[in-house]
């Protein structure tokens, strides 16, 4: 099992069952590297919200764990859309 699944498993119990669905179980283990978990999250919005609500329970769970992680990483899978002048911008195909 993935150090991931393994916080997501402990995760489960700690917060409300509604903030578990809707930003919690939508991620996935991307990848372990020198202590650094990187996690997929679907946007920007969620990496922005795990991060300012969850980081810190993250954080407790990968200690209480005993985990050999040092910090969690959010990779957002999908690009962000452009705003309108970026767009404007943008050279037409």
């Amino acid at each position: 099992m993935d150090s991931w699944t393994q916080i997501l498993t402990e995760l489960e119990g700690r917060v409300s069952r509604q903030n578990f669905i809707a930003w919690l179980k939508p991620t996935s283990f991307s990848h372990q590297d020198d202590g650094v978990l990187y996690v997929r999250v679907a946007n920007r919005t969620c990496k922005d919200w795990l991060v300012e609500n969850y980081l810190h329970e993250i954080r407790k769970v990968m200690l209480d764990l005993n985990l050999p992680l040092v910090e969690v990483r959010f990779l957002v899978d999908a690009p962000e859309p452009m705003d309108s002048q970026a767009q404007a911008r943008a050279p037409s195909p």
